[in-house]
């Protein structure tokens, strides 16, 4: 075996080898390696889409295991390792239920799961030989992209069978992917110091300075680092933006398909004291008037899995509500020092006090898919639904941003703008089920997005790049949106939540590799744009022009346009067409010009910081 015996090449704080010495005929073989602060640590080689090399450093921890005392609690640097740690196997989830694609999700994963990946393109040619041969750039410290992996707050995981390096491993940036805790244990608070609340963030923050303390070691630059995210990852990214506590770790941020200011990326206090208190009652903690140091400390007791398993009893129909724990405010105390939150995040946007990096944002078209799929392919939910259209609808959009008594106003005039005033979907009208795409798509997605891009414009936010992903590939996460749910109806999904991460990052977990040349074609553009960014903080730059010659992506400049003027003077990126016809990049303006406008004239709780500006 080639570990039998290791002799070690330590360059102190660097990029070196890992050698075996040559036995029974077998060659000297070289393993990637590096020496941080906790310790040695030995890589692997695998190979991008291209067949280039890359050196692959994976379930390297970068705190604690979150178990004991520091559940509901700020995760805490790890202990360093002695000899070596051999980092080439796969980190274990954070544990989980994936509502996402089922309203029966099995558990998966563990508690200890606050391990991180480090990708380091192009280092060593040759892995069967020792040489040290390296390429041009190597010693040129690239740009660092962290990327933080979706799952609405409850599911997902950065490993390779989701992300995958193998798109950007033949380019010249360093990649970090990462786990962090999901659902209760990385969002429940007491809104005190007992459980301060928003643990994932904090895991998320303590990742970020593990990159600025250790990046250097593997050819990365500290100093040019971009965090990125979709959905969850997107809201993390953007909150990230908002926090003090993340000040001074990155220098770009792009969110795709989230944003601070979704419903579902914060709850309020009165709310989120609800939460917990349900939570405990369900596995016999307490309730909301249980004096929370004993709530808490019975619910640390409680198995990890009972506690995932409890969360069927907040469910109303079906897998809805998918987010329940989220951000939360944060009060700053002597044991309670580096709150992540200290306000409502709108709040920052509104006095300015976020960090005003690039930013290169985004939606597609159908991103309502995500809740559509699943309640239109299914006919007893779609019955059920049906059966009960406005209380399903008004607690699933509204409940959250008004007061009781005007839910119902508010939902007539959805029916009447969404769904021609109809009270049920018709799974063969077309119109009714882009109805409900349509509803979903703006109410979770678009207008927080909209309402972000017009606070920070007030700022002097800039540069701020925005693109539109409509193109349809061969595959689709819409499928796994549907749940269990096989049937087919006569609707084009078009481009669905999640669908532009397709062309980023392989994920074997759920699609096979790419097989339409259009596909790739689209894929190799898009990494293109997203290194661009990280690189150089504009995705076209003229020296690296990715965009045909008459497609000129520009930062917004909306010039303190009012609120209602704003969506006509939006321009952004366009990606189009489908994997039978070939994709097209085009300049777009508006920003679903007549559905922002029906948001803004609604008297929702958001509005109270923008309508001002109409």
């Amino acid at each position: 075996m080639i570990f039998q015996i290791l002799f070690l090449m330590l360059l102190p704080k660097a990029l070196s080898y890992t050698c075996t010495l040559p036995y029974s005929g077998h060659p000297a073989y070289c393993l990637p390696s590096v020496r941080i602060d906790s310790g040695l640590i030995v890589g692997n080689y695998q190979f991008s889409r291209t067949g280039k090399i890359y050196n692959a450093f994976t379930s390297i921890p970068y705190a604690k295991p979150p178990v004991g005392h520091l559940r509901f609690a700020a995760p805490e640097e790890p202990d360093p390792w002695a000899y070596f740690l051999l980092a080439t196997g796969k980190a274990p989830l954070c544990i989980q239920r994936n509502y996402l694609f089922s309203d029966k999700p099995v558990i998966e994963g563990q508690e200890d799961c606050l391990y991180l990946n480090v990708y380091v393109p192009n280092i060593h040619n040759d892995i069967n030989s020792g040489n040290m041969y390296k390429n041009n750039n190597v010693d040129a410290l690239k740009p660092v992209l962290v990327y933080i992996h979706w799952g609405g707050f409850i599911a997902g995981s950065g490993n390779e069978d989701y992300f995958d390096p193998s798109y950007f491993m033949d380019k010249n940036i360093v990649l970090v992917t990462f786990n962090y805790r999901l659902g209760p244990f990385g969002f429940l608070t007491t809104l005190d110091d007992e459980a301060p609340g928003n643990y994932a963030l904090k895991d998320q923050v303590l990742a970020l300075k593990w990159v600025q303390k250790n990046i250097g070691s593997f050819n990365g630059d500290k100093d040019r680092v971009t965090i990125a995210g979709q959905s969850a990852g997107a809201g993390s990214t953007h909150l990230h933006m908002l926090s003090p506590a993340s000040k001074g770790l990155f220098h770009q941020a792009i969110s795709q398909s989230g944003n601070a200011l979704a419903a579902w990326a914060f709850l309020n206090s009165e709310a989120q004291k609800t939460v917990t208190g349900y939570q405990a009652s369900f596995v016999g903690c307490g309730n909301s008037t249980t004096p929370t140091r004993q709530l808490v400390n019975c619910l640390r007791t409680v198995s990890a899995s009972d506690i995932l398993q409890s969360q069927d009893y907040f469910k109303t129909f079906y897998a809805d509500p998918l987010v329940i724990f989220t951000s939360a405010i944060e009060t700053r105390s002597a044991r309670n020092p580096n709150p992540f939150l200290t306000k409502p995040p709108v709040e920052y946007l509104v006095d300015g006090t976020f960090q005003k990096v690039p930013w290169m944002t985004g939606l597609v078209k159908n991103e309502g898919d995500i809740k559509a799929q699943g309640l239109i392919r299914n006919s007893k939910i779609r019955k059920d639904l049906n059966a009960n259209f406005q209380n399903i609808l008004s607690n699933s959009l509204l409940a959250l941003s008004l007061s009781t008594q005007d839910v119902e106003g508010l939902y007539k005039n959805i029916s009447q703008f969404y769904f021609d005033s109809g009270n049920t979907i018709n799974a063969n009208n077309p119109d009714s089920v882009q109805g409900l795409v349509d509803v979903y798509t703006d109410r979770v997605f678009s207008y927080a997005l909209y309402q972000s891009l017009y606070l920070q414009s007030l700022q002097g936010h800039y540069p701020v790049y925005m693109y539109s992903f409509e193109y349809e590939g061969e595959f689709t996460y819409g499928d796994y949106f549907a749940g269990s749910a096989t049937e087919q109806i006569c609707f084009d999904w078009g481009a669905s939540h999640c669908d532009d991460m397709l062309y980023l990052f392989k994920t074997p977990a759920l699609f096979p590799n790419l097989t339409s040349q259009n596909d790739i074609a689209l894929s190799n553009k898009m990494v293109d744009l997203w290194t661009n960014f990280v690189t150089y903080g504009n995705p076209n730059p003229a020296q690296h022009s990715v965009l045909p010659p008459d497609v000129d992506w520009r930062p917004l400049y909306i010039n303190r346009s009012t609120y209602r003027e704003m969506g006509d003077r939006i321009t952004f990126l366009n990606i189009t067409g489908s994997f039978g016809y070939g994709f097209k990049f085009a300049i777009a303006s508006g920003f679903f010009k007549e559905r922002t406008k029906f948001w803004i004239d609604s008297d929702i709780y958001e509005n109270r910081y923008t309508n001002n500006g109409q």
